[in-house]
């Protein structure tokens, strides 16, 4: 007997979702020990990572705001970017700072075009990286610091991917990112908040939760 159509579409949206997930969990079996890894090392191995993460970063912001692939803003901001990485691993962040901001307002010039957006990567990616470097060299706290944000960063992610497939509902914005729900937001928040919470109690005792809780919903 043929299931109604329903039903049919019920079980290959539940397929679906057993399909993400198994392939989040390979992804994260394959991806997490390296960094991990390279944030316990730090030194070098750290700032090329996250040199890398950055520029692929840049690509996708670049290609989202602008409507296509290896613009010349892309180029500008993908060669500060390794130059501004180079100069937080060497301890120089300032000058990282500066190479940024420097590359952000080329990025305003009206040559073909003109938009502010290619320019917000400078606050929104390039700085955030550099100062994630910084981070890092802090004698006492960076190393579990800089794996509690990458943790957080995880399980907003899950928690995000789950709400949203679990609960679904309205979309936020189609033309952006069409699988993204207002439910999914609310995920990731919780997802952040409660690893925020755990890790809080983890390194700094119990009155470290509520801090932490509230810094991992609004990284989430």
């Amino acid at each position: 007997m043929t299931p109604p159509e329903s039903d049919a579409s019920k079980i290959e949206g539940q397929g679906n979702v057993q399909h993400a997930l198994l392939m989040r969990f390979v992804s994260a079996a394959v991806l997490i020990p390296p960094a991990v890894t390279a944030v316990i090392v730090g030194g070098q191995l750290f700032s090329s990572l996250v040199a890398l993460a950055a520029v692929l970063m840049i690509f996708e912001w670049t290609r989202m705001v602008e409507g296509k692939s290896f613009s010349w803003r892309f180029y500008v901001l993908a060669v500060a970017t390794c130059i501004a990485m180079m100069l937080a691993g060497a301890e120089n962040y300032y000058a990282a700072y500066a190479v940024a901001c420097v590359s952000g307002a080329i990025t305003l010039l009206p040559y073909k075009g003109s938009t502010f957006w290619p320019a917000v990567a400078v606050p929104y990616i390039i700085a955030p990286c550099a100062s994630l470097l910084w981070l890092r060299v802090d004698p006492d706290y960076g190393r579990a610091l800089t794996i509690l944000i990458f943790a957080t960063v995880w399980a907003a992610d899950s928690g995000a991917f789950l709400f949203g497939k679990l609960i679904g509902g309205p979309k936020i914005s189609y033309a952006l990112s069409p699988s993204k729900t207002w439910a999914g937001i609310g995920g990731g928040v919780a997802g952040g908040a409660v690893l925020g919470a755990i890790a809080g109690a983890i390194l700094f005792g119990p009155a470290a939760m509520g801090p932490f809780f509230l810094g991992g919903g609004l990284l989430g």
